[in-house]
């Protein structure tokens, strides 16, 4: 009996180790802070595709299946046009923005990052902005990826709108901006609030959890640690659940670079 149990000892031993170094091997870490991650949940994204979503305690949430630059193409765009009101709704957050901005910075010069709508530069111009833009989507301006492209000027205000979510690295953008802006330039930020998923449920998050639009979604303590190691000093911030803008359940960010 006692050689019996032995065996199946080192049997179950034996299973334990190969879990163990299965479980190794699927390690999943989180792209900000890299702390290795167990809590998860599955859901039905905005294309029906079941999705696995991590959740990491610094205020993280992301997946790993990737993005795919192929689905922003003409129709993505097209998608943006159809979308009910857009053009009052992009009215909307210039006039509800660029007033605050305008008493930050005197420089009139704007880059949009990842947008470049015609309606909103143009809501811009008459206001006396100097515009410009840059998006993988071919556009009116530049047609290029911010996170590669090597810009030869710097700006007075930049616009990242609804694209950290979809940069490979957004610490890396984030400290890129800070380099692109002058001394006193603004940093205006659009991005999905994971804190409103916990509260509202995925069902009302939905609209975000296109998986191969999105990967990552970083909680509004996250984006301020970020800008704060950069250089910026937060100027304004709100959790938006405003239908009036043309997204809501997200948070909106104004921050500055400090001249020192």
């Amino acid at each position: 009996m006692p050689e019996v149990a032995e065996k199946e000892i080192k049997k179950v031993d034996v299973d334990v180790n190969k879990v163990m170094a299965d479980a190794a091997q699927k390690a999943v870490h989180c792209p900000i802070c890299k702390n290795e991650q167990v809590f998860n949940h599955k859901i039905h994204d905005s294309t029906d595709t079941m999705v696995t979503w991590y959740h990491c305690g610094c205020g993280t949430v992301f997946h790993t299946q990737g993005l795919d630059k192929a689905v922003f193409d003409a129709d993505y765009v097209a998608k943006w046009f159809k979308m009910k009101e857009i053009e009052p709704r992009l009215d909307y957050f210039v006039r509800t923005y660029f007033g605050q901005i305008s008493h930050l910075t005197y420089g009139r010069k704007f880059l949009d990052v990842g947008f470049t709508i015609p309606v909103m530069m143009e809501s811009l111009k008459k206001k006396g902005w100097i515009t410009t833009g840059v998006d993988i989507i071919p556009n009116d301006y530049m047609t290029d990826d911010f996170a590669t492209f090597e810009f030869q000027e710097k700006f007075d205000v930049i616009h990242l709108g609804h694209v950290l979510e979809s940069i490979g690295d957004p610490i890396a953008a984030l400290k890129k901006a800070f380099g692109m802006l002058n001394d006193m330039g603004v940093l205006v930020i659009t991005h999905p609030c994971p804190e409103l998923l916990f509260e509202l449920g995925p069902r009302a998050f939905g609209h975000f959890t296109d998986y191969r639009e999105r990967h990552v979604f970083l909680s509004g303590a996250v984006i301020k640690n970020i800008a704060s190691q950069c250089g910026f000093e937060e100027k304004y911030y709100v959790r938006n659940q405003d239908r009036k803008f043309a997204m809501w359940n997200d948070a909106h960010y104004i921050y500055q670079k400090r001249p020192y």
